[in-house]
């Protein structure tokens, strides 16, 4: 038998926390281990998952600066109140009605909301166990950054080097595995494009725009496509506006009746099978979650990131053009041009394309699962170099 894996994870604060949990937890019992699987406020606090899940909502809808600055600044007064005299009441409570129970080898928070939390009941625990975040963003906040915690995995080996030059975590304990992704990622881009898009019902000769706004249908995609609407090469032009309803229904009565000499639309919502689409794809236009990014690296499909949502968006964004993985668009404009440079596979779509051939790490999920079973000795121990200061 494999290991007592307990996973934590907030699927409230935007799906990719969530499907990362989800990837890892199929990963693991295909290795099997005993899994369990929770939201961890709904456990500890249900009071503090509403207000968490609604003071971060009405910041995007309406302070979306504020956000963008508490996110930067790390000043977050929720975050400190975790952070500190919180984190002992809430470890005590998911210790009393989990892990007690449960008595995990290994505890993996794919979310930040309870890892000192975690750390907390790591201290009391009658049975040690290895505590490993699982970070979903190219970007390493330092709110991850506890006493207490055995491991990470984070998204790009760059982070693991930026993580180790600080001189905070000893270097063998920072993984780059990548962001879990489900299974149905793996392998699945040997599958050339024409192939996906016989799959999905596309012309398999037409290029193929996929724009997609995360689980919630976020950023301004009735602007963008009529701005893609006008190109005068033939598109097809997939919108999947996920669980946004008002979105789906503009859309449908704007566009997916009209009749276009050139250009086929199509509108879905909430989408099961999202790799077929990424997969059918030639240029995928979202906003920059970090599990949406790196199912599309998976499928080398080029990402065009716009209107990405403040805090962690916008430092995945900052990161994945720094390394030449994605192209940038703030506005529907500039996106036009860049599916109009990618239709005509210009110099810069090739050089992007060979830099995401070279960061494979599809099977992400799988290569967590198999490290973990073998992971051996040093359990409840503190990992941190006395030179390094973990506190921003």
């Amino acid at each position: 038998m494999g290991k007592n894996v307990l996973i934590v994870t907030e699927e409230w604060a935007g799906s990719g926390h969530y499907m990362a949990a989800i990837a890892l937890q199929e990963a693991l019992l295909a290795e099997s281990c005993e899994v369990r699987l929770i939201g961890g406020l709904g456990i500890a606090s249900p009071m503090l998952r509403e207000l968490s899940r609604s003071s971060y909502y009405a910041s995007l809808a309406h302070f979306p600066a504020m956000w963008d600055h508490l996110y930067n600044r790390n000043v977050s007064a929720i975050s400190k109140a975790l952070q500190k005299p919180l984190a002992k009441v809430l470890g005590k409570r998911l210790l009393e009605r989990v892990i007690e129970q449960q008595k995990p080898d290994a505890v993996i928070s794919t979310h930040a909301y309870c890892l000192s939390a975690l750390a907390e009941a790591k201290k009391r625990a009658s049975k040690p166990f290895w505590l490993i975040g699982i970070l979903t963003d190219f970007h390493v906040h330092p709110y991850w950054l506890q006493h207490g915690i055995d491991f990470y995995n984070v998204a790009h080996p760059k982070l693991a080097e930026q993580m180790n030059r600080q001189g905070v975590i000893e270097p063998d304990r920072v993984k780059a595995y990548g962001i879990p992704l489900r299974p149905s990622f793996q392998g699945n881009r040997q599958r050339n494009k024409k192939e996906w898009k016989k799959q999905v019902g596309i012309a398999p000769d037409q290029f193929m725009v996929l724009i997609c706004g995360g689980a919630d249908g976020y950023g301004d995609m009735v602007r963008l496509v009529e701005r893609l609407w006008r190109i005068q090469d033939p598109l097809t032009i997939v919108a999947v506006t996920g669980k946004n309803e008002p979105l789906l229904r503009l859309l449908t009565q704007r566009f997916a009746r009209t009749q276009h000499a050139l250009h086929q639309l199509h509108v879905f919502g909430y989408v099961q099978e999202m790799w077929r689409w990424l997969g059918a794809a030639d240029a995928v236009i979202t906003k920059a979650g970090g599990l949406t990014c790196s199912e599309a690296l998976a499928m080398q499909t080029p990402l065009i990131l716009y209107q990405p949502l403040p805090g962690q968006e916008k430092q995945n964004r900052r990161f994945l053009i720094e390394q030449g993985l994605a192209l940038q668009a703030d506005t529907e404009e500039e996106a036009a041009r860049i599916v109009m440079r990618l239709q005509r596979n210009d110099p810069d779509h090739r050089l992007m394309m060979e830099r995401m051939e070279r960061y494979d790490l599809q099977d992400s999920a799988s290569q967590i699962a198999k490290w973990l079973t073998t992971m051996e000795g040093r359990k409840g121990e503190t990992f941190y170099s006395q030179a390094g200061n973990i506190s921003p």
